[in-house]
Order: structure tokens, then sequence, then C-alpha cells
């Protein structure tokens, strides 16, 4: 089954709040930026890749795969977009850090290429596979730094988590299936079932599904306990 934004009933959902670490990193207005269509072998392969409202997304920028959600993410090269690194420890935030000055460019003005190896080493050598698009200023109204004094540069980057006073909404699904949310392609919902998370973007409704387990990991209820799957009741 495939859900669209307007299927999952919400009139049951409850009130979360996010507790991951998350790593930031600015997506550049780079020269070499690929256009932004469907990947081959997708069922809309290079048509323009869409937002969540059908809008396209942009013309050019980087593509992605986010293996946690087995879906393709696109962010746009317009030097507003950022990619987001999801469940960062300490010692995986500083691996970054440094893989970064290595690659002597400024965060802000990375090449294609050098993203294309942060995230490779993400990936491939730290196991870090929940990557997902997003926008400066999302990260500036939603996250805030998990150290104490830390600042933004001239766009927000580094190791920074949710603001524990930004309440989502959200609900369990039933799988196997798949939902259109804020990826380049459909988010796949494995056969146990995932939860879907609706918070508020510039005043408007946007929802994403979250993997079960990430979502228990990661997630507190409202008043900050743990998460109890036995709460939710599975949304149609």
């Amino acid at each position: 089954m495939v859900y669209s934004k307007d299927d999952i009933d919400f009139s049951a959902a409850r009130p979360v709040i996010s507790a991951a670490q998350k790593f930031i990193i600015p997506v550049a207005a780079f020269d070499d930026a690929d256009p932004l269509v469907y990947p081959g072998g997708t069922e809309r392969a290079g048509q323009p890749i869409t937002d969540w409202q059908g809008n396209p997304v942009g013309g050019k920028g980087i593509v992605f795969f986010n293996a946690t959600d087995k879906c393709y993410q696109a962010a746009p090269s317009d030097g507003r977009s950022v990619i987001i690194i999801n469940e960062v420890t300490a010692e995986k935030a500083r691996n970054l850090r440094d893989f970064l000055r290595q690659l002597g460019q400024p965060v802000e003005q990375l090449s294609k290429a050098s993203l294309e190896r942060v995230i490779a080493h993400a990936q491939e050598d730290l196991g870090l596979v929940d990557i997902y698009n997003s926008t400066d200023g999302f990260v500036r109204a939603k996250m805030t730094p998990v150290e104490a004094g830390a600042q933004y540069g001239a766009r927000p980057w580094g190791w920074l988590k949710r603001d524990d006073r930004d309440i989502c909404q959200a609900v369990f699904v039933k799988g196997p299936g798949r939902i259109e949310g804020p990826g380049a392609t459909p988010q796949e919902i494995p056969p146990r079932g995932a939860f879907v998370v609706r918070q508020d973007v510039g005043g408007q409704p946007n929802d994403r599904m979250v993997d079960a387990e990430v979502m228990l990991r990661t997630y507190l209820n409202a008043d900050g306990s743990r998460l109890d799957l036995r709460n939710f009741s599975a949304a149609r």
C-alpha cells in the first residue's frame, strides 16, 4: 500500500519530542550540481523530483540514498539546504569534524565531490545510514547545539539536536507499504510497521516516516518518558 499525506489519521496521535543527536552539513551553491530528477530504476526515473506538495524541489543539487527508509533524498544546491545525519554520538561527531577539516575547504563551501565523500564516509565507515535533507531555516528554528556554548558559523552546521520544546505528533502505521513523505522516492514501511511523525514547518504540517526501532531509540513522550509501542494504536 502507498500512503499519501492525506491517508493517515492523526486524530489519536501522541505528542512526542526528538532526543536524537544529529550532524548537520551545509549544501553549497556548487557549479557542478546534478539535475534533481528521479534516479534510474525508480517509477518516475528522469522526471523532476517533487516535494510532499507536488512542487519541484529545485533545478540542481545532490541526490543520495537513505538506507534506513530505503528512499532517495534530494538537496538543492541553493545555498540554503543542508544534509542531516541522524543518531550521531560524540565520538562520531568528532570523527566527522576531523574528516571535514581534512578536506581543506570551508564547511559552508564544500564542493559536490567533497560532500559525496562525507556522505560515503558517514555511511560506509561510521555506519550512519539514516541521512536526509532539510534547510537552514528548519535547523535554525528547530535545533540547538548539543554542546553548551557552541556557535553556528555563517550557516548552521555541526553536532546538534532537536529543541526539546518542539513537540511533534506521532502515529504508528502497519506495514508493509510505502509513504509519500519528504524523500525523493517514497519511504519504505517494513512489514513490522513504522511511525509517521507530523511536525510544523513554516505553519504547514509536514509528515515523515520514522523507522520503528529508530523511533523508540530517539524519541520520547512530551513529558520526557520513554515511548512504549503498546500505547500506539495503528492508524489508517
